[in-house]
């Protein structure tokens, strides 16, 4: 019988104790129960190889959950033309899980294609006669490129323009669009702030999308605390699209709100939608 463990089953004196027959193989305990035991067995101790995977969340750890990021940003306009189709300067979307676009015309319906051949999911959007009109459209899980270039199409509108953003760290095993959050409005305001309704985030860090439309945008928007800007098609033109984001620090409510500088000849308008993180 090993030094140390007696008949009872007493552990003394921090004696190492070795189990002689125990899944086939000795194991040896660096010391007695008495005290804390670290013991990382390996699978040899098991008597076969053992695939062993743990995650540290097993053992009580944290695991910092995906942030979302943005990973790259472009847009483009028809810039005065009354061409119906406009495609933005490539970007890298390598690293990117998740694209989304803003695109508004004066009047129409709009397509949204890349040159990856991904497919894009539509969101709600009003269709005002002869206004400024902009549209939400995504793209879960796409297929990435070094030389990415994105392309909106307008059918019966004149002139066009489209905003684009390319993130990682959103939800990809379904569809990542939060149900309800989408919003627009059914008109338009000419030079005031403009919103299209408060959205509410299922979660914190989720991705809140603003988009904006308008005519003959002389100046920049500007849009309320929190929220990033990153590329505008088409200051100084017929038709503007701008993009903004942000991700949540709550779940409450939370409504972007763009003011354009006035005065320009626009009628605006503002749509919205939330998108779940990984």
């Amino acid at each position: 019988m090993p030094r140390g463990l007696n008949r009872s089953g007493d552990f003394r004196n921090g004696t190492p104790i070795t189990l002689p027959h125990n899944f086939g193989n000795p194991v040896t305990l660096p010391h007695d129960f008495g005290n804390d035991v670290t013991w990382t067995p390996t699978p040899t101790q098991f008597g076969n190889p053992v695939d062993w995977v743990v995650s540290p969340a097993h053992f009580g750890n944290v695991i910092a959950p995906s942030e979302v990021s943005l990973v790259a940003s472009t847009a483009a306009s028809t810039n005065g033309s009354f061409a119906g189709t406009v495609t933005t300067n490539p970007i890298s979307s390598l690293g990117a899980d998740f694209l989304v676009a803003v695109v508004c015309s004066y009047g129409g319906t709009f397509v949204v294609s890349d040159s990856a051949g991904n497919l894009w999911t539509p969101l709600g959007v009003f269709f005002p006669s002869n206004r400024t009109t902009p549209q939400i459209f995504y793209c879960s899980a796409p297929t990435t490129s070094s030389v990415a270039t994105f392309t909106a199409t307008v059918t019966g509108g004149s002139e066009v323009a489209i905003a684009v953003a390319a993130f990682s760290g959103l939800q990809t095993s379904s569809d990542p669009y939060e149900a309800g959050t989408n919003k627009f409005p059914n008109s338009t305001n000419p030079d005031a702030p403009v919103s299209a309704g408060a959205m509410t985030p299922a979660s914190v860090g989720d991705l809140l999308i603003g988009g904006f439309g308008g005519i003959l945008i002389n100046q920049p928007v500007t849009i309320n605390s929190g929220f990033s800007i990153p590329d505008t098609g088409g200051f100084g033109s017929f038709a503007v699209a701008a993009l903004a984001w942000m991700t949540s620090g709550s779940t409450s409510p939370v409504n972007p709100t763009w003011t354009p500088t006035a005065p320009h000849d626009g009628f605006d308008a503002a749509t919205c939608a939330a998108f779940a993180k990984a």
